[in-house]
């Protein structure tokens, strides 16, 4: 899920989320190993699945991540999911303190998930089916929740999660009216989460500062095979 707030002069700031509250790995370069470990096969059509557990195997920090992502349920519905940016940022207030947030997306009609049954059964584009019927009918909402790490959180790490009873603070509130009329304009846009406004800033988590790079040559890439 990506969020991005036009701001005054021009200006941009995004929010990027997934459905996960962490990442599988700390740095860029373990990232690029892991997607190589993903390429299927050409002759078997997998992936390469001993290397992959090899790869989880011998990262402490990358197991709750692939935990998560195996036993996953579907999700019954985009408004009925959370959405998690997983990095941490660091707002500074006007008198110059600093704090160490995440940001979630908590969704206004509840979290629901469907068995891998009933999701077999259900068409192959289901949640954009589901999207634009429940649009049709009325608007969707997520609040947005910000959580402040303690002194025991690293910010610098999208690998671990940082316990429930750090304090959460609603900030803001999102309504979903519409689909856009033109998705080919939507398609063509970056949203960045280094893209940030004044009082916020990057933590050093390694992933997130790679992350503007990979969106600008995605988008390149996208755009050239467009025109």
């Amino acid at each position: 899920m990506s969020v991005k707030f036009h701001l005054p002069e021009g200006r941009d700031t995004d929010i990027v989320a997934i459905n996960q509250p962490v990442f599988i790995v700390r740095t860029p370069q373990e990232f690029l190993e892991f997607m190589h470990l993903r390429v299927r096969d050409p002759a078997t059509g997998q992936p390469d699945i001993a290397g992959l557990m090899a790869f989880v195997a011998a990262r402490p920090e990358s197991q709750v991540a692939a935990q998560i992502l195996l036993n996953a349920p579907p999700i019954a519905s985009f408004f009925r999911a959370p959405y998690y940016a997983i990095h941490a940022f660091r707002w500074v207030a006007a008198d110059k303190t600093e704090r160490f947030v995440r940001y979630r997306w908590a969704p206004s009609l509840g979290e629901e998930t469907l068995s891998i049954e009933d999701a077999g059964a259900r068409s192959a584009d289901y949640l954009r089916e589901d999207l634009l019927v429940r649009l049709s009918a009325a608007p969707a909402s997520f609040s947005l929740h910000v959580q402040i790490a303690s002194g025991e959180d690293d910010p610098a790490d999208p690998t671990t999660i940082w316990p429930d009873d750090r304090e959460t603070v609603h900030v803001g509130d999102l309504t979903v009216t519409r689909p856009v009329a033109d998705q080919q304009a939507v398609e063509s846009m970056i949203f960045d989460p280094m893209r940030m406004c004044p009082g916020i800033k990057p933590s050093k988590d390694p992933i997130l500062a790679a992350r503007a790079r990979a969106y600008l040559v995605s988008a390149d890439r996208r755009n050239a095979t467009e025109r």
